[in-house]
């Protein structure tokens, strides 16, 4: 996930072609679509790092939301995304829904 973020900071020169168009599809973040969201003035919008296309979900939700939302969230997340997705979708002998 962290290589849409990764790529799309990086110069146009310096990206392969197969990573311009993976952006270019959208499959991949777009450089513009990153860098003009959140790292521009009032850096509040824009925030998925992989292709972006989550963003107009998420925008309207982020815009409004405050550090006592978010910090908690965030923390959960971090500290229980991994766990999560291996009792969702694991198939081995650790799934809770097998």
């Amino acid at each position: 996930t962290q290589m849409g973020h990764y790529w799309s900071h990086m110069p146009l020169s310096k990206r392969p072609m197969v990573v311009r168009f993976l952006q270019w599809l959208h499959l991949l973040l777009p450089c513009d679509h990153h860098v003009r969201g959140h790292h521009a003035p009032p850096h509040n919008k824009n925030f998925a790092i992989v292709s972006g296309l989550s963003n107009p979900f998420l925008n309207p939700l982020l815009k409004h939301a405050t550090w006592a939302t978010l910090l908690p969230s965030w923390l959960f997340m971090t500290l229980f995304d991994i766990a999560l997705i291996e009792r969702l979708f694991s198939t081995g002998p650790l799934a809770t829904f097998a």
